[in-house]
Formats: C-alpha cells, structure tokens, sequence
C-alpha cells in the first residue's frame, strides 16, 4: 500500500540518484537502497513496494542499456546524429589512486586512453566546444560531432589527461574555477574527503574540532566530513586555514600531507599550466571564481566577472563566453544574467544530446566516469541512449554561495 513519504524539496537534498522513468507519470526510482515511488502533483513521493527498489533499479538499468546498445549500430550514421552534438564531460582523471577512492569524479588513464579510441574506431569528428556549437546552429556539423569537456581546471588535465589527448590529436574544452588556481593548494572539499577515506577504519582523534573521536568506516568517514565542515562553515575558516586544517586531519591519520603536495594532487592547474594548455589548443572557460553560483544576480556577476578577470590574463585575450554550472547547480541563474555577462552557451550535467534550436544556455551533457559500462558510452557516441530515460543528475552539495559561506571570509585566501 502506498502513503506519502516526504516532500520532493526534502527528498531533493538528500537523494543522490533518480531514474525518471517517464516523464508523464513521474515514476520515480532510487539508486536502490532508499524507494520506489510515485511523484504526484503536489510533490510527495509516495512510497510503493521499497522492498523491489534494487530490482526495479537494476533491471530497468539492464533493459535501457541493452535496447540502447542494440540501436547504436543503425543510428550511429543517420542524419539524425549528423544534426545532434554530443558533449561528453568530465571532472579529472587519476595521478595515483583517485579514481579507485571515487570513480564517480575520476577515472584510470587506462579507461580515458581506450574512451578515446572508441570515439577515433567510430569516426567521431572531436571539436572545441565553441566550433562545435557554431556549426551546430549552421548544420554543417560533420558526422558524429562530439565535445570533450572537463570541469573544475585540475592539475590532472595537464600532468595526465593533455598528453593523453595529444596522442589522438584531440581539442578539449576546460571549465577552470579560479580561486584554487590562485591559491594553488589542494581543493579543501575533495581533500577532506580523500584523506577520511585513506585513513579507513582508523579511529580519528582531531580534539577541538571533533567532541568525540570517530571510527573512520563508511558511516564515521561521512559523519566525520560533516562535523569538520561544519567547524570550518562556522568559524568562517579562510583558505589558509582550512588547509591548514587538512594538514591537522593528515598528521592525526599518519598521512605525509605536504608529500600529497608536492604530487599536487586534488590540485587547480596554476597560471602557467593554464596558459600552456591553452597554448597547447585546448579552449579555457568559465566555471566561476569560487566554483560558486548565487541567488543574488550581483554575487553571480561577481562570480563571472572574477573568474573572467583572472582566465583573462592568461589566455592572450580569447573570448571567454562559454561557461559551465559548478555542481550543475543551474537552477538559481537567470538566463538574463548570462547573456547580459556575454556568455553564449552555459553547459549543464543534464544528459542528452545538443540540436539546432535548442537552450544554449542549459547545453545538456553525458558525465562520464570510471563505472559507466562501455556499452553505455557507445550508445551515448552513437545518439542511440538519447531515446531512452536518464538518471537525474542533482546538484552538487554546497554550490549556491550563501547557503554555504560565511561572505565576508570567502573573499580572502
């Protein structure tokens, strides 16, 4: 028997996967482990069966991807895809053991290299996005038109992933986010959460930020990383101090922080890297200063117009008019906004495939990673997934500026 389980906004912020099996009934389903329910018009889940949520899960999953994977051959060569681009994103791919702690966010060089052999086996034309999208609205797209995008502007893209592009002879399009490019330590919310998850199963003793210690399984890592950002949130920590912070978490797990330093991993790229790579072709845009969005028209402006300040002295005055949402955290920005900054197209995570005629400035886009099996991304290369129903893709935690900083220590390093 169904009954009402808790309202949609709630569920929103605490969900990390839905699959929307229809977009008519508003069937929703969890990754497995929470519900099955009903979206109803006034926007309760209503809970039906949560005992099958893993098999409706799964099953539903194996049935998309197999019918897609059987399609991808016959529309992999049709006008269809010639008039449609594909956006295939990214966040960074491994220096050491990344991908291993979260496939979600990196992936092997091993898995990168063999993506791209897929896409130059099935004769895709690799473009910057800026091209790309121009001759999307001219139709002269060449046959399977694809944009690789990498989000964030980490250290990873030079060091790994451009000589690996460089080998296929392959164009990217970075987003870089500013503040940790100038700051050039390592990024305080993926750090955090890299160093709980290398100190696995230690108890973590960290007196005057933690009241107790904590036992670092799954449930203690996720409890841990909230109560110390919690701290930072609340003390208005600045830069400096909430790396220093991770070097007093590192010392307390035995970890050689300033050795992860040196290796520059969970790194921006700085100035100079972000220049070479530019030098290099590969097309630098805007991803904010502080991988931030706002409510506030005028903090969002700001946020532009720092990140935009700073890209512009490095990239020899090429037009920077192209951005993507920080944690797909699209839904507070005007579309006024953006075209009165001059941006032409804002990428989102939302999957699908671009046309001709449609929002430029909610570009949709597959985020590829480390468990995304090879038939779900040949069917995405040949257009053949975009007939089927996705996962929804939330927002990231903490990317709507005043939800989550202190305004006043934001701004210093």
């Amino acid at each position: 028997m169904a009954f009402p389980s808790t309202n949609r906004d709630t569920l929103l912020r605490t969900e990390k996967i839905f699959f929307r099996l229809s977009e008519a009934g508003n069937f929703v389903v969890s990754d497995g482990t929470a519900f099955v329910g009903f979206l109803d018009e006034d926007g309760w889940v209503w809970i039906i069966l949560p005992g099958l949520a893993k098999f409706v899960w799964k099953t539903g999953k194996f049935v998309r991807n197999f019918a897609a994977g059987a399609l991808a051959p016959a529309i992999a060569s049709t006008e269809w895809r010639r008039r449609h681009l594909l956006i295939l994103g990214y966040h960074g791919v491994s220096i050491e053991d990344e991908h291993i702690w979260d496939g979600s966010l990196y992936m092997s060089p091993k898995l990168f290299r063999e993506r791209l052999r897929v896409l130059q086996r099935a004769g895709c034309a690799v473009l910057p996005l800026g091209d790309a999208v121009r001759r999307l609205n001219e139709g002269t797209l060449p046959a399977r038109a694809v944009v690789l995008a990498f989000d964030d502007g980490y250290y990873d893209f030079a060091a790994v992933v451009a000589p690996i592009l460089a080998e296929f002879g392959y164009p990217a399009t970075n987003f870089v986010s500013s503040y940790y490019a100038e700051f050039n330590r390592p990024i305080f919310d993926i750090m955090l959460r890299y160093l709980l998850w290398k100190g696995a199963n230690k108890t973590l003793d960290l007196s005057g930020v933690l009241e107790t210690p904590v036992k670092l399984d799954n449930k203690g890592q996720g409890e841990a990383r909230l109560r110390i950002k919690t701290f930072a949130f609340e003390r208005g920590l600045s830069g400096w101090d909430k790396d220093k912070l991770l070097g007093r978490l590192a010392d307390a797990l035995g970890i050689d922080y300033e050795q992860l330093c040196r290796k520059r991993l969970l790194h921006s790229m700085n100035a100079e890297e972000v220049h070479r790579m530019h030098a290099a072709g590969h097309s630098i845009q805007l991803h904010t200063h502080r991988h931030r969005v706002s409510r506030k028209r005028e903090l969002f402006e700001r946020e532009i117009q720092d990140n935009r300040r700073w890209l512009g002295q490095i990239n020899g005055g090429a037009p920077l008019v192209h951005m993507s949402f920080p944690g797909d955290a699209w839904e507070p920005v005007q579309r006024e906004w953006l075209t009165e900054l001059g941006i032409e197209t804002a990428t989102t995570c939302r999957p699908g495939l671009a046309e001709k005629g449609g929002d430029q400035l909610r570009l949709p886009r597959f985020m590829d990673h480390e468990h995304v099996p090879e038939q779900v991304f040949r069917a995405w290369v040949s257009g053949s997934m975009a007939f089927f129903p996705q996962a929804k893709y939330l927002p990231g935690e903490g990317q709507i500026l005043e939800d989550t900083i202190k305004m006043k220590s934001e701004v210093a390093l």
